[in-house]
């Protein structure tokens, strides 16, 4: 990753590079955006659709109190780092809120986060693991310099003084590395808007838009990318998805999507017919459902497949879901309460070259 960041910092000099469910909005203060529970309003209903293009949620709200209660809402969407989309800005796009059917602007909020350190990172895309633990916002703004467009970044870490780089430096917000200023920050962005709850009444919000997808092939995965970039193994000789030889170097992948013993036999099936994989991945922030009152009285979630040729399984950390047509699973739950956020795996299996 670093390796990439310095090649990418080098070029762009040279040419001048999980979603979401919408939580009352407190502020932004250290550790990025943040959520305020509360015991006013509930969450009476969620449906969620999750497909590769298309994210669709619609919420039933209801203030239970002789009062109107008014709050920012904030829908937060999976941090990203700099260099994880080969120099370019993430487009969630599209994205629309209606209430009670009808349009309402909303404004974007950009932070930048450092983020807590893990044992280790994934070579595959699942931007849904980061946790903000430092907000660097303020510095990073002082000094001028972008926070979430890469191509502006770099140009604006590359006019920064010397006392300026110091500076961030000293905040963790940037590295020295030769001649290179590389930024070591996250983004974290939300959308945000004003919204009144009225009193002992209900409020129907809906989003649409499209996500951010992650695309990995088996060769991406750890340890089988770092073997075939330093070129102890051909792509050819990557275990293929499924195998006792890919299960036994992978066991956290295959933990984090909860790959069953269904998925399994499916892959088994598309190996015997010579097939290799690729994957898709789709994070949706659920965990904000939390801050509202009481538990979700009423969450469906359903995921379609896409309309291809090619085989396609998917995976997720949901149990329940049950097969609606040939492309669609749903599931419902009652009085749910999320303790994580959402990582939809669509696994595609097709011919080899």
């Amino acid at each position: 990753m670093r390796e990439f960041m310095r090649v990418l910092a080098i070029v762009m000099l040279a040419v001048a590079a999980v979603v979401a469910n919408d939580g009352p909005f407190l502020a932004v203060p250290a550790g990025g955006i943040q959520f305020k529970k509360t015991d006013v309003v509930s969450m009476d209903k969620e449906d969620l659709f999750i497909s590769e293009d298309k994210i669709r949620v619609s919420y039933v709200f209801r203030n239970a109190t002789d009062k109107d209660f008014t709050t920012e809402v904030a829908f937060p969407l999976p941090i990203y780092s700099l260099d994880e989309f080969e120099g370019m800005k993430p487009n969630y796009a599209n994205f629309t809120v209606k209430v009670d059917g009808k349009d309402v602007a909303f404004r974007t909020i950009e932070r930048a986060v450092l983020c807590k350190k893990q044992e280790k990172e994934w070579a595959a895309p699942a931007r849904g693991q980061w946790e903000a633990e430092k907000d660097v916002t303020a510095i990073v703004e002082k000094h001028k310099v972008p926070i979430g467009a890469p191509e502006a970044v770099w140009e604006g870490l590359s006019k920064l003084s010397p006392d300026a780089v110091n500076e961030l430096v000293a905040a963790g917000a940037v590295s020295k590395e030769d001649d290179l200023i590389l930024p070591e920050w996250r983004v974290q962005t939300a959308y945000v808007w004003e919204q009144t709850f009225p009193a002992n009444a209900e409020l129907r919000v809906s989003h649409e838009y499209e996500p951010q997808r992650g695309y990995f092939q088996e060769w991406h995965l750890e340890p089988f990318v770092e073997e075939v970039y330093a070129g102890k193994m051909q792509l050819d000789d990557v275990p293929k998805f499924g195998s006792e030889a890919f299960n036994a170097k992978t066991g956290d992948f295959l933990k984090r999507y909860e790959i069953d013993e269904g998925v399994q036999k499916w892959a088994e099936k598309q190996r015997n017919a010579k097939k290799r994989f690729s994957f898709v991945v789709v994070d949706y922030i659920l965990s904000t459902a939390a801050y509202w009152k009481g538990p979700i009285k009423e969450f469906t979630l359903t995921i379609e497949k896409p309309d291809t040729p090619e085989p396609v399984a998917i995976s997720t950390a949901i149990s329940g879901l049950k097969k609606v047509d040939d492309r669609k699973f749903s599931v419902t739950y009652k009085d749910f309460v999320p303790e994580k956020d959402l990582s939809v795996l669509f696994i595609h299996a097709y011919e080899e070259f």
